[in-house]
């Protein structure tokens, strides 16, 4: 190729931002074609030269961090084939003698950059000349003698006249069949024939060096990868033809496709990878904005419960179900649709030439209700179901990166996983903003507490028998400086997804240990009563191995009696885990500590539970409480709970007591500690002090 007609390429290493720009605006002017890559740093210059392509390297003499001398070393170094000009603003004789022996072709001075062009133009065209004598001296000195590379002469009207003994051995064919009229073409690849003759033809009449890459056909059959290499042939200074080579580069197409398959492909499955699935997405997205492709649709899919495999049955298992699921994925697509595993159990899936949401619902459903039949995997039965985030691309323009739809159906898939699973969930912009919401809430919460904003809050559990305070529940309350009051019920979820719990929580039972020394201190009833403090656990703090001992010694060190402390553990939240809670509740149990199982009757292992853990209290679950007055379910519900806690003698309290009814139901049947509106709302600490004083008296 003649790369005096191409776009030239430049890279410039340079730190002064001006001089820079000053030579860039000249070469502009003068070769508006020219792509100019100027930097002043090392490495960026180093990687450039080693990853890219440059007709020309220009480099500064004065350079601090890498001298002139000290950068053409580095080309000559790497066998780097592009002229060096060095471009200078004062330099004596002897240096520019100095530089020139060491490798550089040229040099200018910055007072004489009008000529820069120009001394670019000239220092190519002579070193076109001086690589066309090196690959003609290479090729003619002793080139038929090769051992390893095929070599061949073409006359002025393209016949093979000649060829050398490694041709015909790589090819299986004698030298007679191998020359000729068309010579050894004849055993191009016939897929690749067509192309590689048009293209042959139309270089070797520019009379320059090329090279082409091609399939050839042996003579045992075998299909081989070759490289042709061509330089004209230069008889007493007249075009004679073209000295030719040609180099078995299968094994290096080999590697380069196992490397494209590296670099594109999950290993596993054979599945494209998330770099295969963003180009794609991104090459459908530009073909889209042009108004060339129908809407489509991308789906974030992960496998329910695929972690409980892998822990159970090993890794080797978890692969094969990969590798089943994969199929069945496939099994469901149709041919144009692109589907990805993008890491651990989570695929990525385009689905093309979609016409209406409700047939990517269809398709979506078929997804759902296939993984609902059980995997077999080394005899064992697997069930997996699968959770499904769902983008659907009708209007481009919306949509400018990959990535961001990406990231969409992730933020679907989220909303999904946190309606239960085994769904799927559909992007809308309601989605985006509470996603923003939670992010904001987030980040918030990690400065939370070193601002000051959040604060405990106690709420009363009064026994009515005794007429006493039986304890009080500690709640906390975050009062933010842009939303106000936040609802636990907002922040404490994301507390846990976020493991901020394991801090938060800390510092509840802190707080709910500091504020009870100081009532033993300076109240008066909680000297002559047992008053309880009852603090909710996170499945998450259970979880954490330091964390029975660490609260262990803060109860200790604060000289409270650990028989007034509850710890209450919702019961949803103990199935999760249960052998694990088990171990870690009976430690507590031992040492003194009360628990409780909070919500009571909203769980599926009520019973399990009872059975299974060192339960000393039931609070029976606002919701049924509440429909006592109105539900004849809640009340039979409300009554067999109080009458199994009574049967078990454990203590019982109703949450979310409002209404003097509500009170009379559940004195009759059995329960007398209450906790609700009907009596007193959370309060905070000085409100509380008030509260069990006015008691007292």
């Amino acid at each position: 190729m003649d790369f005096l007609m191409e776009a030239i390429r430049i890279l410039y290493l340079e730190e002064n931002h001006e001089d820079a720009e000053l030579v860039r605006l000249v070469l502009h002017t003068s070769m508006p074609s020219a792509e100019i890559f100027i930097t002043g740093n090392k490495e960026v210059f180093c990687g450039k030269l080693e990853s890219e392509i440059f007709h020309v390297i220009l480099v500064d003499y004065d350079t601090p961090r890498f001298s002139a001398a000290e950068a053409i070393a580095y080309i000559i170094d790497k066998n780097i084939e592009s002229p060096i000009i060095v471009v200078s603003g004062v330099i004596s004789h002897e240096a520019t003698v100095d530089l020139i022996r060491r490798g550089a072709h040229d040099f200018i001075l910055k007072d004489g950059l009008i000529g820069l062009p120009n001394a670019i133009k000239r220092t190519l065209a002579e070193y076109k000349e001086i690589l066309q004598e090196k690959n003609q001296a290479r090729l003619q000195s002793g080139a038929f003698t090769m051992s390893h590379i095929g070599v061949f002469k073409l006359d002025i009207e393209g016949r093979c006249i000649s060829v050398n003994r490694s041709l015909c051995d790589m090819l299986g064919y004698s030298e007679a069949v191998l020359i000729g009229e068309t010579g050894w073409t004849d055993y191009l690849h016939a897929e690749d024939k067509p192309t590689f003759m048009t293209a042959f033809k139309d270089l070797a009449e520019r009379k320059e060096p090329f090279d082409i890459e091609s399939r050839l056909v042996t003579a045992n059959g075998k299909v081989i990868w070759i490289k042709c290499s061509c330089i004209p042939a230069i008889d007493n200074n007249k075009f004679s033809g073209f000295l030719g080579t040609i180099s078995n580069i299968t094994d290096l197409k080999k590697a380069q496709s196992d490397l494209l398959a590296l670099s594109f492909y999950d290993p596993l499955t054979g599945l494209p990878n998330r770099r295969f699935f963003e180009n794609e997405l991104q090459y459908m997205l530009e073909e889209s904005r042009r108004g060339i492709l129908d809407p489509f649709a991308v789906l974030y899919v992960d496998m329910d419960h695929f972690k409980k495999v892998n822990d159970s049955l090993g890794h080797q298992c978890g692969d094969e179900l990969l590798k089943q699921a994969a199929k069945r994925f496939q099994g469901i697509l149709r041919k144009y649709d692109v589907i990805a595993r993008i890491g651990g159990d989570e695929f990525l899936i385009v689905l093309k030439k979609i016409k209406s949401v409700g047939e990517i619902v269809f398709i979506v459903d078929r997804f759902l209700a296939d993984f609902q039949e059980i995997f077999i995997i080394d005899g064992h039965e697997c069930a997996v179901t699968l959770s499904i985030g769902v983008v659907y691309v009708d209007k481009v323009g919306v949509y400018f990166e990959a990535n961001k739809i990406i990231q969409q159906a992730d933020q679907a898939l989220y909303r999904a996983k946190a309606r239960g699973r085994n769904c799927y969930e559909l992007f809308s912009e309601s989605i985006n903003h509470e996603i923003q919401h939670t992010a904001y809430i987030e980040n918030a919460l990690r400065h939370a507490l070193d601002r000051k904003e959040l604060e405990i809050y106690f709420q009363p559990q009064i026994d009515v028998r005794k007429n006493s305070i039986h304890g009080f529940e500690v709640l906390v309350r975050w009062n933010e400086k842009t939303y106000g009051f936040i609802s636990p019920a907002i922040f404490i979820p994301i507390a846990e997804e976020t493991v901020q719990i394991h801090e938060l929580g800390a510092w509840i039972i802190d707080e709910s240990l500091r504020s009870y020394s100081v009532c033993i201190k300076k109240i008066p009833y909680f000297k002559n009563n047992s008053v309880f403090f009852s603090v909710n656990l996170s499945p998450k703090q259970l979880m954490n191995d330091n964390f029975f001992q660490k609260t262990k010694d803060k109860i200790l060190n604060s000289g409270i009696d650990q028989k007034n402390i509850i710890f209450e553990i919702t019961e949803t939240s103990l199935v999760q885990n249960l052998a694990h809670f088990k171990s870690e509740i009976a430690r507590f149990s031992e040492f003194g500590v009360t628990i409780a199982i909070d919500d009571f009757g909203t769980g599926y292992s009520s019973f399990m539970l009872l059975k299974e853990l060192p339960v000393k209290t039931l609070k029976i679950d606002q919701s049924f409480v509440q429909g006592i007055e109105t539900d004849i379910n809640c009340r039979t519900i409300v009554k067999s709970a109080i009458a199994l806690a009574n049967d078990m003698q454990l203590d019982v309290i109703a949450e979310g007591v409002e209404t003097n009814e509500q009170v009379n139901f559940l004195k009759t049947n059995g329960c007398y500690i209450f906790q609700g509106y009907y009596y007193a709302r959370p309060m905070p600490v000085k409100e509380m002090y008030d509260f069990v004083n006015c008691w007292g008296e």
